[in-house]
Formats: C-alpha cells, sequence, structure tokens
C-alpha cells in the first residue's frame, strides 16, 4: 500500500470522519478544480478517494452547496450512554406471550395448509352450481 493512501477503511473518526463536513467538501471541490491541484493528489493527501471527490463535483454542478449536505439519517449520532434504556421485564413477557400464541397461530395455519394439500380438490363448475347451467332450466310459463 503507498504510504501517501488512506487506511482508514472505513473507519469513522474525528480525523476522517464518514461523512465530511460542507466545509470540507467544497474546500477539496475548490483545490481541485478551481486552483487545478492534481485530484489523486488531494485524495492521498486528504484520505477520500477520487471517486468521492468527482461525486462531490457532480452534486454540486447538479444542485449546489445543498447537496454536498449529509442526509438526516446519516448525520452523526451520538454515542448512547450505558443505561439510558431500561428493560422492562413485564413488557417482555407481554411479548413473549404474544410470540408463543403468534407461533401456535402459525402452527395451525401451516398444519391447515397440508391437511388442505392432502385433499383431492374437486373441480366445481360455478355455472352449474348458481342453477344458471344449460341443464337446469326453468320452465317458461
Amino acid at each position: 500500500m503507498p504510504e501517501n493512501s488512506s487506511t482508514s477503511c472505513g473507519v469513522n473518526t474525528p480525523e476522517h470522519p464518514r461523512h465530511p463536513s460542507v466545509k470540507f467538501k467544497l474546500e477539496i471541490l475548490h483545490r481541485c478544480f478551481e486552483l487545478c491541484e492534481n485530484v489523486q493528489a488531494v485524495s492521498s493527501e486528504v484520505g477520500y478517494s477520487t471517486a468521492s471527490i468527482y461525486q462531490w463535483r457532480k452534486k454540486y454542478l447538479q444542485k449546489g452547496v445543498i447537496a454536498l449536505m449529509n442526509p438526516a439519517n446519516e448525520r452523526p449520532r451520538d454515542p448512547l450512554s450505558p443505561g439510558e434504556f431500561s428493560i422492562d421485564s413485564k413488557k417482555i413477557d407481554k411479548l413473549k406471550t404474544k410470540i408463543e400464541a403468534m407461533q401456535l397461530e402459525l402452527n395451525v395455519l401451516r398444519e391447515t395448509i397440508q391437511c388442505i394439500k392432502k385433499r383431492p380438490m374437486r373441480c366445481i363448475d360455478p355455472v352449474k352450481q348458481s342453477g344458471k347451467g344449460s341443464d337446469h332450466r326453468r320452465p317458461e310459463k
């Protein structure tokens, strides 16, 4: 591996965030496409791939600065503190009971399907069943 290449491998660290800021992306685009620095050299220096830089450029050209913002579902989240979520044993018992009831229902449905598969199906002509077939004409008055 070249000495200057990124070794982050997708690890999210303060020095190399998975989703860099808009300001950082604009700075990289400025260096590469306004100051004409070599994209590969800048890529190696900052630790983001050339593909990422060209993707940022494409987004910027299509929709402007707003396109460089990270979506809400990709924004960094605060770490969870231990014990933040308590486990309520009553809720767990209630959920276990529901799961058991649903499992029982599922077993009954599976058994019903197996019984239906084993029984030969008879083709029923709906026209003859309703009495409207040619053999079941009512006499005219």
